[in-house]
């Protein structure tokens, strides 16, 4: 029943991306902050100084140029470092635009100075970023044992319009293992809650939600998927020894 019910859900969950612009590609996961670390060479907060769109004849442009400036380093950059990006056509693929400031995971692109943001990572806007800055600025020390990790934010899901409204602090997140043993916690002021090093097992994860709010849609982040990396019913998370596993809860108003 739970394999049926995960397809179904799977396909309305690709009806509903289809007409979200942010999600508009099928990424079979995405990972959580921990896993982006390890995993990208380059990681600092950076301003986006000017891009060059590369236009072609059949679509508005194939790549896009952009020239990024190292505010906050994190991982192999220093302050005021430059680096070019080259970031390919396609749904997937950020695009940027001259003034935004990005936490950036690169990656090189394949040519000697050129990096790249990918798609189906995760590059974000600094405003996004806050599980990810809990993470960060606590290196060397959050990156001992396994970290749970996530957001709780009240979005706008009318039609073609999904967006952020605001980050919801004090919502109560429970983590419930399989054995039937539950811990707690609430979201701070940005909306993100987090745990470390809890006992490795499987969790379901659910919160409290607030009056006249629901569940839209939970996505789930470090684990690799065989389709759409977002939550149904009865789903649960494994947390292993070293893993850093996280769940955004997207909260919509009931009328």
């Amino acid at each position: 029943m739970r394999k049926f019910q995960s397809v179904v859900h799977k396909i309305l969950l690709l009806i509903f991306c289809s007409s979200i612009p942010a999600w508009a590609c099928v990424c079979p996961g995405w990972p959580s902050a921990k896993q982006a670390w390890h995993d990208s060479p380059v990681v600092f907060v950076g301003t986006v100084e000017f891009t060059d769109p590369i236009f072609s004849s059949h679509v508005r442009y194939e790549e896009q140029i952009s020239h990024v400036t190292v505010e906050e380093p994190f991982k192999n950059s220093r302050k005021g470092q430059k680096f070019d990006l080259k970031q390919s056509s396609g749904n997937c693929s950020t695009k940027f635009k001259r003034g935004e400031r990005f936490l950036f995971y690169l990656h090189k692109d394949g040519s000697p100075y050129m990096w790249t943001a990918r798609g189906c990572h995760r590059t974000r806007r600094v405003e996004d970023a806050h599980d990810d800055f809990l993470f960060l600025r606590g290196l060397p020390g959050t990156d001992r044992g396994n970290r749970l990790s996530g957001t709780v934010k009240h979005y706008d899901t009318k039609p073609n319009r999904f967006r952020k409204i605001r980050s919801l602090p004090g919502v109560k997140v429970i983590a419930t293992s399989m054995k039937g043993k539950a811990v707690s916690t609430l979201t701070d002021a940005n909306g993100v809650y987090q745990w470390y090093g809890l006992p490795e097992a499987e969790y379901q994860l659910s919160i409290e939600v607030p009056k006249g709010m629901r569940v839209h849609t939970s996505v789930l982040y470090g684990v690799r998927l065989s389709g759409l990396a977002l939550l149904s019913q009865g789903d649960v998370v494994q947390l292993a020894k070293e893993s850093g596993v996280g769940v955004d809860f997207y909260l919509e108003a009931t009328r």
